[in-house]
């Protein structure tokens, strides 16, 4: 069985992924699978908050448990808040979430001032979101990809748990 890290990538490709690590490989080729997966099956071929929020507020009736992300939602904490003086930090400003809302949703989620299960979703999909408008439009290449295969998985291991349980 060929695993995503064994998927050949032309020469002239590989130049520009030579520092990455076969790990950090399957990470990105499983998030960008799981996530046109979840654009595809869960947001009907059009990711955006919006969508999300639909497809989330759409759920409730199905009563999504908080446990069911807690792992991915204490990653997200550790990642962007600085626990020193609580507040997002350097790398919460490099998602570049640009709607003023929605960074208030998220930066409130992660601070813990926002306690809605529904919302807290919300705002993880929404980091999700941002790494993947910040990989396809090619931010995440401009510091190689350093420090991103953490993001990766976890985003992936959220998207996975929504894709097999909702849709």
């Amino acid at each position: 069985m060929m695993l995503l890290s064994d998927i050949y990538l032309p020469e002239q490709l590989e130049r520009y992924t030579a520092g990455l690590q076969p790990t950090d490989h399957s990470s990105l080729y499983g998030f960008m699978i799981a996530w046109t997966l979840f654009e595809s099956k869960a947001l009907d071929c059009y990711g955006s908050v919006n969508s999300i929020q639909e497809f989330v507020n759409n759920k409730t009736d199905e009563k999504i448990p908080e446990v069911f992300f807690t792992h991915e939602l204490d990653y997200f904490k550790r990642r962007y808040i600085d626990q020193g003086n609580a507040k997002t930090n350097a790398k919460f400003e490099k998602l570049r979430i640009n709607n003023s809302a929605h960074k208030g949703l998220v930066s409130g989620v992660l601070l813990g001032v926002i306690d809605d299960p529904s919302q807290k979703l919300i705002a993880c999909l929404i980091i999700v979101y941002r790494y993947r408008n910040n990989l396809f439009h090619g931010e995440k290449w401009t510091y190689e990809m350093h420090s991103q295969q953490d993001n990766f998985n976890h985003a992936t291991q959220l998207l996975v748990k929504l894709l097999n349980s909702f849709t």
